[in-house]
């Protein structure tokens, strides 16, 4: 019971995508996150239950009434709804191990730090931690009486700081677009990630498409010079991923365009929060900026590779 005074002065409540309304989770279709909080939706319902049948089995195996008592009154929608906010709160609060002090912990599970886990995020914001007797956050900058103290939780992109926090920053200066590529029919899909700052895509994306393709390195036709043959090839693997692009915009365009029009609203049980509309739309935005930007990409590409096929005499088609 000693912990209680510290889980009291967590939020009641997250505006993270585990806790919104089914109307607010619609607003999410075809963007990575959506995807990605479906998964955790599932995740989080399996390891309740299971959480739920160990704790009544320990309960009944120690035959303590106060146990039972406490335990009782709670439904397991009520237990599934409280599970889903200590995962919050552990996901949203929690440091790596090592920074906590405890050497050799690389890779462990993540630990909760009392005090310096309750500071907000402030991108840029200059702080160093430090290992001594404790653990120490050493603000780096000054900081004007009545202002508020404020971490940095690194150069997270809308979607983790929404998905991990429940909100955003303005513009999404770290954005990320997040592209799922899969090798074959019933193989995983590969993880790429697209920085808003990259002037181009990851280079592990087009070496994935390249094979996808089935196309060696370096790769040379008999018909033409090994310069030219290099050309072809790229433009191919431009073009493909140009492909994936547009089907991935047109659906989510579709989408966009019902995210634009949608207004707060309250019925049945069910519902769509104004500030959970702005975060979405902040969010899907950022999304479909990074989308253009990536299509804007592949079509530069493809003209200067064409220009560079030009130079050399060689025309495609012709």
């Amino acid at each position: 019971m000693q912990h209680v005074p510290y889980v009291n002065l967590m939020p009641e409540t997250f505006d993270t995508p585990l806790h919104y309304t089914e109307a607010e989770l619609q607003l999410l279709q075809d963007t990575s996150l959506y995807h990605n909080t479906m998964q955790r939706l599932e995740r989080t319902a399996e390891n309740a239950e299971r959480g739920w049948a160990w704790l009544h089995s320990a309960c009944r195996d120690a035959h303590d009434p106060i146990f039972a008592h406490v335990l009782s009154p709670i439904d397991k929608h009520r237990w599934l709804s409280l599970w889903r906010w200590a995962d919050d709160v552990y996901g949203s609060r929690s440091f790596p191990a090592h920074l906590a002090g405890w050497e050799g912990m690389q890779g462990q599970e993540p630990v909760l730090i009392p005090g310096l886990d309750s500071f907000n995020h402030g991108r840029g914001v200059p702080v160093t931690w430090e290992k001594n007797d404790g653990i120490t956050l050493l603000l780096r900058s000054s900081i004007p009486a009545n202002a508020q103290v404020l971490n940095n939780y690194g150069a997270k992109s809308n979607e983790e700081l929404l998905a991990a926090y429940g909100f955003v920053q303005a513009d999404g200066p770290d954005d990320v677009l997040v592209l799922a590529l899969r090798a074959q029919e019933k193989a995983q899909s590969a993880m790429f990630y697209w920085k808003r700052s990259d002037d181009s895509p990851p280079q592990a994306l087009l070496d994935a498409l390249r094979r996808q393709m089935g196309f060696a390195p370096n790769e040379a036709q008999a018909t033409c010079d090994a310069n030219i043959a290099s050309l072809l090839q790229e433009a191919q693997v431009v073009e493909a991923l140009e492909r994936f692009l547009q089907q991935r915009s047109k659906a989510f365009q579709h989408s966009h365009a019902e995210a634009e029009d949608a207004v707060p609203w309250s019925k049945d049980g069910d519902s769509v929060r104004e500030r959970v509309l702005s975060s979405i739309l902040e969010y899907r935005r950022g999304q479909a900026r990074l989308l253009d930007q990536a299509l804007d990409w592949t079509e530069a590409k493809l003209d200067a590779i064409l220009a560079a096929l030009d130079k050399k005499g060689y025309t495609i088609g012709g």
